[in-house]
């Protein structure tokens, strides 16, 4: 299985994890759980939240999670990534469609140093 299938398969499983709510916890979601509805280490779910780059809040000193917050987080980030990507191949073709056009003076440069040459040969 290729890796963009195998992150597509579990995005999907995250999504509907979040979607399933079996933990009970009414929305509120601890940075343990979070890290595995993410698939990443519970210490890196902290480190994000305390640099706020995830959203989050805390009750007694204990981390905290909105579902939806995170969801929405998710969303967002793949909506960047999405846009990010899309960018990356107008450049791409742009940058193809340069080089063509830089190809195809050249082409002419030399077909008129070509005919140039014959020119002089021939007087």
């Amino acid at each position: 299985m290729n890796d963009d299938r195998r992150h597509e398969d579990a995005d999907r499983d995250t999504d509907q994890r979040f979607l399933d709510d079996t933990t009970g916890s009414g929305g509120l979601l601890t940075a343990r759980q979070v890290a595995e509805l993410l698939n990443f280490a519970p210490g890196t779910i902290v480190d994000w939240a305390e640099r706020g780059e995830l959203p989050s809040f805390k009750i007694s000193g204990r981390l905290r999670f909105e579902r939806n917050e995170i969801l929405g987080w998710l969303q967002n980030r793949r909506s960047r990534v999405t846009e990010a990507a899309k960018r990356e191949a107008r450049l791409a073709a742009q940058h193809e469609h340069d080089l063509a056009a830089v190809r195809h003076m050249r082409e002419v440069d030399h077909a008129v140093d070509h005919y140039l040459g014959l020119k002089r040969d021939a007087a």
